[in-house]
């Protein structure tokens, strides 16, 4: 009989061969995975791929934003951002400009065609949700959002960061000017 690493949390005729507590994790990033991995190749014929995709999609919610919030909000490395970023700007995706009021701010937004890009791409990621959900009910998906939304809380000691993450937005003060 194989060990496993980790503890069970519940009794041995559980039905997760892990225990809830880790199922819940390793749930978490294979969907997580599995996703980004059929995104990938969802998102190839546009001529994208999924970090340029999860830009697109964090610019265009926020409209406009600064480097530190789309790293802060998008979870990924300034620096790893930055050269996705220049090649964004390269390919005339998105657009850099400075503040009037201070002209080391440099604040990001979508060009028209990043904006296409992301209309369209957007198309394509709602056709894999709808296909992937389609057999679960919105009172479902709609309690799971809440549920995820306590651990994701949980996990991020910073409250105006989880609060941030979860409305999808930069709302502290500190994020109001970039």
């Amino acid at each position: 009989m194989p060990m496993t690493a980790f503890p069970a949390d519940t009794p041995a005729a559980d039905e997760f061969p892990l225990g809830a507590r880790a199922y819940l994790f390793y749930l978490v990033f294979q969907i997580s995975q599995q996703r980004q991995a059929a995104l990938e190749a969802d998102l190839a014929p546009l001529g994208l791929n999924f970090a340029k995709w999860r830009s697109l999609m964090f610019i265009a919610r926020l409209g406009r934003c600064s480097m530190k919030t789309l790293a802060r909000l998008s979870g990924v490395h300034r620096t790893t951002l930055t050269r996705s970023i220049d090649r964004m700007v390269e390919e005339g995706l998105v657009r850099r400009s400075s503040l009037a009021t201070d002209r080391r701010h440099v604040m990001l937004s979508l060009t028209g065609a990043g904006k296409a890009a992301f209309e369209a791409a957007h198309l394509v990621q709602e056709q894999f949700t709808e296909h992937v959900l389609q057999d679960i009910p919105d009172t479902a998906q709609r309690d799971l959002c809440r549920r995820l939304s306590l651990v994701l809380k949980g996990m991020i000691p910073e409250p105006n960061l989880a609060e941030d993450i979860l409305a999808f937005d930069a709302r502290s003060p500190e994020q109001a000017n970039g």
